[in-house]
Order: structure tokens, then C-alpha cells, then sequence
């Protein structure tokens, strides 16, 4: 009776056995693939024009101008982060501004909110006097229709400083038609949210 338990439990044993190493080798896979793409975003950034000729204090600054913007206490709370992306060498941050969404003062079925946009380290703005001016935020004003899930967009502000800090350095306020949103496209998520959130006070 003994040699027949014996003979009964090996394979499952074994079966068992295979599984683990399985997984081990599974997991070793995973790791090694963690290093190579660490490696290799490593290798891409450092060989960039912006690092070519940067010192470390250079980087190191670099590197905290890109996610300044994130340090704002408010984060989470009042701007909501909808999306990042990066323009050039800069890395910017999308962000919807709660306290901005309140009903349409003629049109209850639209919304208006605020977008709000960091870019680290800053853009720049031609003027008028052919010089150049930097800005490290943009708010765009936007209208949701929330049956039809369309959007437009109206001025466009550009700040000094990140959440529409500092001296406004220009105003666009060329005016935009209404755009129907694609299902798991930005705007759309952007519209989820805002048509889910309670209005302002």
C-alpha cells in the first residue's frame, strides 16, 4: 500500500515541481526585461541634445524643473491630472480644474471648465517685438455638452508661472467649434470626469 501512495503522489509532485520553475523563469523574464527598459530610457535621455553638453548640476536641475509642477499642494485636490506628454524637452502635465465647472449661465445641459497645463521646464511665447518670453502654464476655457459628449474650446490664457500663477503673457481667444469625443480618446475621459463631478461652488 505504501509503494502505491508513493507511485500516486510522485507525478503530482513532479506537476507541482514544473510550476514553480515555470514561474520562477517566468519572473526572471520579467526582472530582465525591467533592467533592459531602464537601461535603455537611460541611454536615450543622457544622449539627448539637451544633455550633451549639461553638467550635473544642469541635469540635476533639469530634472526637478520637469516635475515641479507636481509639488503643488493642490494637486489631487483642486487640478485633477487627466494626462502627461512631453513637447520638445519638456514634460507637461494636463489638469482639470474642479472649482471651474459650473453650468452654462443660458444652457444648463453645458458645462464650463478649466484646463489647465504645466510645462517644465518653460515654453516660449514670440511677442510682438520679435523677442521671446517664457510661460510655464496655460489654461484653456472649454464648454461640455454632456448629452452628446462634444467639446469647444474658447480663450486660451498663458501664465508665468505654473496653475496660472503670475503675470498673464498672452491671450488667444480665437474661437473654436464644438467637437465630438471619441470613447478612450483624452478629450472624452475629460468629459467624463467633468459631467461626473459635482459643479463648484
Amino acid at each position: 500500500m505504501e509503494h502505491c501512495q508513493l507511485f500516486t503522489l510522485f507525478p503530482t509532485n513532479l506537476a507541482l515541481l514544473k510550476k514553480l520553475v515555470l514561474k520562477k523563469l517566468v519572473l526572471k523574464k520579467i526582472v530582465l526585461k525591467k533592467i533592459v527598459l531602464k537601461i535603455t530610457l537611460t541611454t536615450l535621455i543622457f544622449s539627448s541634445p539637451a544633455f550633451a553638453t549639461a553638467t550635473k548640476s544642469d541635469i540635476e536641475s533639469f530634472a526637478e524643473e520637469r516635475n515641479e509642477s507636481l509639488k503643488d499642494p493642490l494637486v489631487g485636490q483642486r487640478y485633477i491630472p487627466t494626462n502627461k506628454f512631453e513637447i520638445g524637452n519638456a514634460i507637461t502635465y494636463k489638469f482639470i480644474d474642479r472649482n471651474s465647472i459650473k453650468l452654462h449661465p443660458y444652457n444648463s445641459n453645458i458645462r464650463l471648465f478649466n484646463e489647465v497645463i504645466t510645462y517644465g521646464p518653460p515654453q516660449m511665447l514670440p511677442t510682438a517685438d520679435g523677442k521671446e518670453i517664457a510661460y510655464r502654464s496655460s489654461i484653456f476655457e472649454h464648454k461640455a455638452n454632456c448629452d452628446q459628449m462634444e467639446i469647444a474650446t474658447g480663450n486660451i490664457h498663458y501664465f508665468e508661472h505654473y496653475f496660472g500663477n503670475g503675470e498673464l503673457i498672452n491671450t488667444d481667444n480665437f474661437p473654436r467649434r464644438w467637437q465630438t469625443t471619441v470613447r478612450g480618446n483624452n478629450q472624452h475621459n475629460q468629459l467624463t470626469i467633468v459631467c461626473g463631478l459635482p459643479l463648484a461652488e
